[in-house]
């Protein structure tokens, strides 16, 4: 037996790092917000886990507010959401998150060429003729919008909602 202890230990720790991996996003489902953002996307393919949507959304395109001196490439930075219809719309990126409230939340993003990128949240996985009809629809139709489980951490998409078709979670 002692011969293999070492391994066990070793499958142990590895089995332990990836229970842990998706707690954020299983948090933010379980007990998050759920906020709507209007968004654009392109339908790639990722072998080994299938079809996806990716995500972009307004609050992430570049803007000519100041976030903060020297923010660098790979720094966290918080975009700053209120409520509106349809949608949720972007009110300050800031270096420290905000209030988080019934009319307002604050989402994590990571700074990359010059504008935020939400973490987490840029890719919806959907069964392979779905993912196709969505990208179809997406590419002829500029408002669509993404439902997102939002915790003060974590946001994850829930659906993708083009004009009268729902993709992903009901």
């Amino acid at each position: 037996m002692s011969k293999w202890w070492p391994i066990v230990v070793v499958l142990a720790l590895q089995l332990g790092a990836l229970a842990l991996l998706p707690q954020g996003a299983a948090k933010a489902r379980a007990s998050g917000a759920e906020i709507t953002l209007r968004t654009v996307a392109v339908d790639p393919w990722d072998p080994l886990a299938g079809r996806y949507v990716v995500l972009r959304y307004a609050v992430e395109e570049p803007f000519d507010g100041l976030v903060g001196p020297g923010v660098v490439d790979g720094e966290t930075v918080w975009i700053r959401v209120g409520r509106s219809e349809p949608s949720w719309e972007r009110t300050d990126v800031t270096l420290t998150p905000g209030p988080w409230n019934e009319r307002q939340r604050s989402l994590r993003a990571t700074w990359r060429g010059g504008r935020p990128e939400l973490d987490g949240a840029s890719r919806l996985y959907l069964p392979e003729e779905e993912c196709l009809e969505a990208d179809r629809l997406l590419r002829n139709n500029p408002e669509s919008y993404v439902d997102l489980a939002v915790s003060e951490d974590t946001a994850v998409p829930l659906r993708l909602r083009i004009d009268e078709r729902t993709f992903g979670a009901p």
